[in-house]
């Protein structure tokens, strides 16, 4: 008896683990498809960010450029990390609101992996395009700079996807809210400025937890040092993670309430 349990337990592991990969595969050609077929929103997205970096640099040179100066690093690291995380937030937001308005998001609930597992694939296959598009960014700004900042890549991109995680939980959350009411493009560009804003605040245990703000004062102390990922303070690591984790944690709460609201509303798929 054990043993025929075992073999089906064995038997059900095997054939789940082609359906992840299956999942994940199918992610990533989809967003591959929409990253070819709308390559000149991506690309317009980077082109007014660059030139948003360019004025406040140049100005601030004007202004102060001492100040620029000797921040110089962290202005880059911080705008990197903006770049990458409001593409992170916008991403799963408006995802779920567009599949909810195409009619596919009641199709995610059937599928035999269940949400959470689409959630978690959507996820990191987004994450990974929006560290590459933030890799070109951080490219264009050493350049225009002049600050070449030599990093370890095996450092910074663990670093970046998980501070981007947090800003990724908040998508979800707002994601779910946009559900329920539909039209609130009003908040998300107050969300841009408040995400913004948590990266420019003090570096003081008081922030650390608001969302990319510990995150981009290690990924800061990372590359101007030039650290390895184990050279870094193993508490500063955890706290990081676990900041990430929790607005994941919190934004997936919210947005599974607000679907069972919208689904109770009878509103899941009116726009």
């Amino acid at each position: 008896m054990a043993s025929s349990s075992a073999a089906a337990g064995e038997q059900v592991g095997s054939q789940r683990t082609p359906s992840i990969r299956a999942l994940f595969r199918a992610v990533f050609e989809k967003e591959l498809i929409l990253l070819r077929r709308y390559w000149f929103n991506t690309a317009a997205g980077l082109a007014a960010n660059y030139i948003l970096f360019v004025f406040v640099f140049f100005g601030g040179q004007e202004v102060a450029p001492t100040l620029i100066e000797e921040n110089l690093t962290g202005i880059i690291v911080g705008w990197f990390v903006w770049t990458m995380s409001w593409s992170a937030f916008q991403d799963s937001a408006q995802t779920l609101k567009r599949e909810a308005s195409w009619g596919t998001l009641e199709q995610t609930y059937m599928s035999p992996l269940g949400l959470l597992w689409v959630l978690v694939a959507r996820i990191i296959v987004q994450l990974l395009f929006t560290v590459l598009t933030g890799l070109v960014m951080l490219v264009l700004l050493m350049a225009t700079t002049g600050n070449w900042i030599i990093f370890d890549p095996f450092t910074v991109l663990p670093l970046a996807v998980v501070t981007m995680a947090s800003a990724t939980g908040l998508g979800f959350a707002f994601g779910g809210l946009a559900l329920v009411y539909k039209r609130i493009s009003s908040v998300f560009l107050i969300v841009q400025f408040l995400l913004l804003g948590a990266i420019s605040s003090p570096d003081v245990a008081a922030t650390n937890a608001l969302p990319l703000s510990w995150g981009v004062g290690v990924l800061t102390e990372a590359m101007e040092g030039g650290l390895s990922l184990w050279e870094l303070p193993p508490v500063d690591l955890a706290g990081v993670t676990a900041v990430a984790v929790g607005y994941l944690a919190v934004g997936y709460v919210a947005f599974r309430y607000a679907v069972s609201v919208a689904k109770r509303r009878g509103v899941m798929g009116h726009y």
